[in-house]
């Protein structure tokens, strides 16, 4: 009796299929802010950066006393640019404490003084 010996061959290969592309230009006006679309941070407005097409959620940096900007969901079209702009709006019940002014110097001061203010033994 003869047996055949069977063999199987595979073949794997990768198609790269363009993703269509659009612009999507971010800005704050005046006052410049942070801004993430889904989640990344793409740094200071004004921002511009070709993406994919389809719907993005834009996500900007809250900043003392300015209201926050609420995230703002769009929609960008294949060769064509999405321009979203949102403006900072001064918040009139913020109030500025002591230690926002003096921050980190503040801090260090204190502990200057309290070194300096110690008794020697």
């Amino acid at each position: 009796m003869i047996l055949a010996e069977t063999r199987v061959a595979s073949i794997s290969f990768t198609i790269a299929i363009p993703v269509p592309q659009g612009t999507l230009t971010v800005d704050t006006g005046e006052v410049k802010g942070e801004v993430s679309v889904d989640g990344v941070v793409w740094g200071i407005a004004p921002q511009s950066r070709s993406i994919d097409v389809g719907m993005h959620v834009i996500s900007f940096e809250n900043k003392a006393g300015y209201k926050p900007i609420p995230d703002v969901a769009v929609s960008v079209v294949e060769g064509e640019e999405a321009v979203v702009v949102r403006e900072y709006v001064v918040d009139e019940g913020f109030k500025i404490e002591p230690w926002m002014i003096i921050g980190g110097a503040g801090i260090a001061a204190i502990a200057i003084v309290a070194v300096a203010g110690r008794k020697k033994s």
